[in-house]
């Protein structure tokens, strides 16, 4: 009778939760012989930046009892401009946020990009010389089988494929998840592998080598831009590890502790990005440079409070983020759910994350012709500003109706705002919203 008491527990806990314990990420919600089927669209939109729409279908088969297929399919198509980490001057970046400047910017691989606003200036050329224009479609696939291998350990095993016009992924994955102390814990123990390559139409040119040729005179030794300093592709391999435990703490709560680590080898460069060479003439680029290995690991708690007979559950956690490229990044996400009734149900959420910027971050090369400052430039630099350092707060809601007949419907709305630190680009706001359905048969 014990023993029951602690299942109902902890399946009431997983209801509650929406399966947001699966340390996969997988829905658990389908029972039975039933077929469950989840599509969802969502549309991603930064101001004045890149729009993203993602179209998701996901099936779980149950095979046996306690044994599962899941096959999920993602369609993306993004377009809009994005930096490529040129100087950004104040007076650029205020000159984009009201929308005064438009150019085109054209790489040495011969390609241009147009980047639009309200009309010329002054300013034009500084403005195109850090956002560059693309357009992109992305479909990937992966399948999951859930098996139980004994009556308290479960395997999962993924495979994984992922297209875009320049990059192609393909990865596998397995986990197990063993129940014990009369299952009120579960340990856990995955790896993750994958293969991406790199394909840009113009080829890969060699990190640090000059996007326009002529400005390769400025440090000398630097790699010239010619077509002999392409190749086709290039590859990285992504190996991940991750260990942890799920402990039933009482009646009403649930804790989650992860570890992960992560080797990345390979071209990490973005083929992309690039960093200017002063910011005088931010225009003079070279083409960014990053180490060709990182070791990445995180810690991931996660708590879950399930209130009853109020039908309201508190989903809290803190993730801790650490590289040896010296990134650091502390994330903060908590969720609150409410059954309104048997057919309505609602989520506030809300997240922070800061992050530090990594060791080899620069706006740019501070090159001075005058006293040869830089001369040479340094090993690695990136003006990536995804790897700078940035605040990043997001808050949202989502309402599911349960239709009884055709299943659940509902949808998320959400804005997240980024705040950039010692970097003049423009602060951005984003807004996500996403259309769910949910139904089983």
């Amino acid at each position: 009778m014990q023993l029951k008491n602690k299942k109902s527990v902890r399946q009431s806990l997983a209801s509650a939760t929406a399966s947001l314990l699966a340390i996969s990420g997988q829905a658990n919600g389908a029972a039975g012989n039933e077929i469950e089927f989840n599509a969802s669209t969502l549309y991603y939109a930064e101001d004045k930046r890149v729009t993203v729409n993602k179209f998701q279908n996901q099936l779980r088969i149950p095979l046996r009892e306690e044994e599962f297929l899941n096959i999920d399919v993602i369609y993306d198509t993004m377009t809009g401009a994005t930096p490529n980490g040129s100087f950004i001057s104040k007076e650029s970046a205020a000159a984009f946020v009201a929308g005064t400047s438009q150019s085109t910017y054209t790489f040495a691989s011969g390609f241009s990009i147009p980047i639009s606003g309200g009309g010329g200036g002054a300013d034009k050329i500084a403005v195109a010389d850090w956002l560059t224009e693309f357009e992109d479609k992305r479909i990937a696939l992966t399948t999951d089988l859930e098996k139980p291998l004994t009556s308290h350990l479960l395997g999962n095993y993924s495979a994984s494929i992922s297209r875009e016009e320049d990059y192609t992924s393909v990865g596998a994955s397995t986990q197990f998840k063993w129940d014990i102390n009369q299952r009120r814990t579960t340990l856990s123990l995955g790896a993750n592998f994958n293969n991406d390559q790199i394909h840009p139409s113009f080829g890969v040119y060699e990190p640090g080598s000059a996007v326009r040729c002529d400005d390769s005179k400025y440090f000398p030794g630097t790699p010239t831009c010619g077509p002999a300093r392409t190749i086709e592709s290039a590859n990285k391999v992504v190996s991940s590890f991750l260990a942890g435990i799920t402990q039933i703490w009482n009646r009403s709560s649930i804790v989650q502790f992860n570890y992960s680590y992560t080797i990345n080898d390979g071209f990490l460069t973005d083929p992309y990005k690039m960093t200017s060479i002063s910011e005088v003439v931010p225009d003079q680029t070279l083409r960014e440079k990053r180490p060709d290995h990182r070791v990445a690991q995180s810690l991931y708690l996660k708590v879950v409070n399930v209130i009853t007979p109020s039908q309201k559950s508190l989903n809290s956690s803190a993730r801790f983020f650490w590289d040896d490229w010296g990134i650091r990044s502390l994330t903060i996400d908590s969720r609150f759910i409410r059954d309104l009734s048997s057919k309505h149900t609602y989520q506030i959420h809300a997240r922070a994350n800061y992050q530090t910027a990594a060791d080899f971050f620069t706006l740019n090369l501070k090159h001075d012709e005058t006293t040869q400052i830089g001369a040479l430039p340094p090993e690695f630099f990136s003006s990536d500003h995804r790897i700078g350092e940035q605040l990043t707060l997001t808050s949202g809601a989502k309402y599911m109706y349960n239709t009884k007949g055709l299943g659940k419907i509902g949808m998320r709305v959400e804005y997240m705002y980024q705040n950039y630190y010692e970097n003049n680009l423009p602060n951005m706001g984003v807004w996500i919203i996403q259309a769910l359905l949910n139904f089983k048969f």
